[in-house]
Order: C-alpha cells, then structure tokens, then sequence
C-alpha cells in the first residue's frame, strides 16, 4: 500500500504540470484567431550535444503589420532527419500533384495567434502545441499505474514482451 502511495505521488507533479501546461494552451485556442504565416528563418542555439533550431514565422497581423516570431520548441532543424524528410518529400509529391509552386508552398504554415498580442502566436501543430504536455500526462499515468498491484505485473509483462522483441530486430536495422 505504501508502494502505491508514493509511485501515485511520484506521478502527481507529471499529471498536474502537464494538464496545467495543457489547460493553458486550450485557453489559447479558444481565444486564438488563424492565419497563414511563412517560415522565414531558423534560430540556431547551440547545446552540449551540438545545434538546434527553431522555425522563426512572420506572417501579418490583424492590423496588417508583419509579426515574427520563433516557435519555442528546438529540433534537429526543418528537414533534418528521416522524419523531417519524409514529411517535406510528401508534402512536395502532394503540391505538385495539384499544380502548386512547390518553392513559395512548402514553408507556408498556419500559425494561431492571440489578437490582443500577436507576438504570441504558435503554428498550429499538434508537435508545436500539444505533444509536451500529452508525454508529461501519459508519463504521469504511467508512473501512477505502476504502483497499482493491478497494474504493476502487467507492465512487468510489457517490459518482458518489448524486451524479447528489441532482441528479434535485426542489429543493422
């Protein structure tokens, strides 16, 4: 029992920041109006682990004058990576199909803002807005569960069951 109370106490901070954190950027979007903007730059910073970047948008405001702004999440940069490149490949395969520039289309993004402060905007995705505070709530579920008897042998079991299969995958892959 006391095992269960301090795993859910372990897990409480995970749940509470992360539905706070994701609470607050609902809030946002039912105030928020939508436009496109286009990504105009990258902001580099610079780690122990090497660089990384985060879009710089602009697009106009309600008032018509020009907002930039940088998306606060960094990555490896726009495009690098497989992922990146995969979505950037099909994104260009299904501009062409429909006859667009592919050159001005493919750094177009739709950007939600709030219209009494525009510099606060956000591009409207679910990895820009919502995929932090969804990990820090499923991290804290998971902690939580983990000290429910219930639970605990069948995450030992999970344990097992992906240990057994990182062991099938072949080395080179």
């Amino acid at each position: 029992m006391m095992t269960t109370f301090v795993f859910i106490c372990c897990g409480a901070p995970f749940l509470l920041f992360g539905g706070i954190w994701w609470l607050n950027i609902w809030m946002f979007l039912f105030r928020a109006e939508q436009t496109t903007g286009q990504i105009v730059d990258e902001d580099r910073m610079h780690g122990k682990h090497g660089a990384s970047y985060a879009p710089v948008v602009e697009f106009q405001g309600p008032e018509g004058q020009k907002v930039k702004f940088t998306e606060k999440i960094y990555g490896a940069g726009s495009g690098t990576g497989i992922m990146g490149m995969l979505v950037m490949l099909t994104k260009m395969l299904w501009l062409k199909q429909k006859g667009k520039d592919v050159s001005s289309e493919i750094n177009t993004v739709v950007v939600v803002y709030d219209p009494n402060k525009p510099q606060r905007a956000h591009i409207k995705s679910f990895l820009y807005l919502h995929f932090v505070p969804v990990l820090l709530i499923g991290i804290g579920i998971c902690i939580s569960m983990a000290g429910i008897p219930l639970f605990s042998g069948f995450i030992g079991k999970l344990v097992d069951f992906l240990a057994n299969l990182a062991n099938k995958i072949p080395w080179w892959f």
